[in-house]
Order: structure tokens, then C-alpha cells, then sequence
């Protein structure tokens, strides 16, 4: 049984590669700057018009490029991190509670906290069979410290489909929210891309897929997370044949809107 099948039917929930790290922002032009470990990147100076792109190049636990990223263990202490390896991003391990891996920009980036995408390149190992829960997640509006993790998950269930669930602070407090639209199950190679717009004074996220839009939901709660960052998250239960690289991202990119 997945590990929100409880809580999702009481809820009634029925691009290509870019090479190494890429960072830009417009109007001003950016300048580069030596990635630990290899590689490089570009600052921004100004939040309008930022972009970040990654392809993992870097061997990485936890995910660093140069310092822009916060993650789940280290710094939330709550959860896991995400590593990087062999042109993969994936999680340190399975979890046994509710301590996904996760990690997310940092403000660093030049992302907009207030309007933002983020998308990845979808890694499914052919004839590979999670042996009970797997899931990969794009984050939007996400902030990560000490014990609290909020924002909105996309999540993408290995063979299934897939569920908006809203991060609300600690460790097990999250709520999964009712995304409408024909809906969407992760297939290899496939770039979802997920955005995050306050319209209104309420958060908009849809997720898109080759153009079309397949789910969205606004969130008008008193719970509501109107800031945050892109990111990205990775569940799996323990099992036989477990394996986090067989199903992963290949590349994340993220912009502000």
C-alpha cells in the first residue's frame, strides 16, 4: 500500500538536456563563478527573468553545487537528503516514516520566492519494480529549516498516479489536496513541469506536461504558502530490489515566472 492511499481516498483525490549547471537572469549580465568540485555557474542580480539548470554532473551527498542548495537532513534535521551522482539525483535511502529526501533552492539562486517552475527529467528504469512505495517529487513554494519543511509537493507515485500534497511545518503534517484535471502517471523520459503563481493573494500550482496542463489546484486555506523555493524530494519504503537510482531525475531546471 502506498503511503497516502488513506489519506488520498478520504480526500476524494480520484525540453531537453542542459549540460552541467546554468544559472542566468536578465536584465543584467550574469557572472561566472567555479562550482566545488568542477563545473560552473552564473549569479543572478535580480529575482525577474532567473533561471537554474542541472543535469547532476557533480558526485555530490548531500547536493551542493556551490552552496545553492538546502536539504532536508542537514539543515531541516527532520528528514534526508538528496545526493547526486553519475548524472542522477536521487535519495540517500528509504524512509521509515515520513523523513522523505528532500532539498531545495536556495534564495541564492535568483529564483522568485513568489512566482516560480520547477522541472525535471524523469529517470524509470526499464523493467525495474519498486517493491512498495517510490515516488519523486517537484517542489514549489517549499522552505526547509530546522525541524519545519512547508510548501507544495508534486508527487509522482512509481506506476500510479499522482498527488498534490501540501507540506505544513513538522515531520507527518501534510494534507493532500484535491488537484483537478485528467491527471498524469510518470513515464521515462517525460519533463513534468510544475508552476507556482499567487493569483489573487491564493497559490496556483498545476502541473504540466508536454504542453498540456494536467492538474492544478488553488489553494484559498487558511494554510496557504504564498513563499518559498523549487525543489525537489524522493520517498521510498524499504524492500526487496529497492533501488533509489532506478527511479530519479536525470535533470532539474527551475525559473522565475
Amino acid at each position: 500500500m502506498k503511503r497516502r492511499d488513506i489519506i488520498a481516498a478520504s480526500a476524494g483525490i480520484a525540453g531537453g538536456l542542459i549540460s552541467g549547471l546554468a544559472r542566468s537572469a536578465v536584465p543584467c549580465p550574469p557572472s561566472p563563478v567555479t562550482v566545488a568540485g568542477g563545473g560552473s555557474a552564473t549569479t543572478t542580480c535580480a529575482a525577474s527573468g532567473a533561471s537554474y539548470a542541472t543535469n547532476f554532473q557533480l558526485t555530490e551527498n548531500p547536493i551542493s553545487e556551490g552552496g545553492l542548495w538546502t536539504n532536508g537532513g542537514a539543515v531541516g534535521l527532520a528528514w534526508q537528503n538528496v545526493r547526486t551522482s553519475g548524472g542522477m539525483a536521487y535519495g540517500v535511502g528509504p524512509s521509515a516514516g515520513y523523513n522523505d529526501c528532500i532539498a531545495c533552492l536556495k534564495s541564492t539562486s535568483g529564483i522568485s520566492s513568489v512566482g516560480h517552475s520547477a522541472q525535471g527529467m524523469i529517470h524509470k528504469a526499464a523493467g525495474y519494480a519498486a517493491p512498495s512505495s517510490h515516488e519523486v517529487g517537484l517542489y514549489v513554494g517549499l522552505s526547509i529549516s530546522a525541524g519545519v519543511a512547508r510548501g507544495y509537493e508534486v508527487n509522482l507515485q512509481f506506476g500510479t498516479s499522482v498527488l498534490f500534497v501540501r507540506w505544513n511545518g513538522a515531520s507527518g503534517d501534510f494534507d493532500v489536496l484535491n488537484a483537478t484535471g485528467p491527471g498524469y502517471i510518470a513515464v521515462h523520459g517525460d519533463q513534468p513541469i510544475v508552476t507556482f503563481r499567487i493569483v489573487g493573494g491564493n497559490p496556483v500550482i498545476a502541473l504540466s506536461v508536454g504542453g498540456i496542463q494536467r492538474l492544478t489546484y488553488t489553494d484559498s486555506s487558511a494554510k496557504k504558502i504564498v513563499a518559498g523555493q523549487p525543489g525537489m524530494g524522493f520517498f521510498a519504503r524499504s524492500g526487496s530490489g529497492l533501488d533509489m537510482t532506478k527511479y530519479c531525475l536525470t535533470s532539474f531546471s527551475a525559473a522565475s515566472l
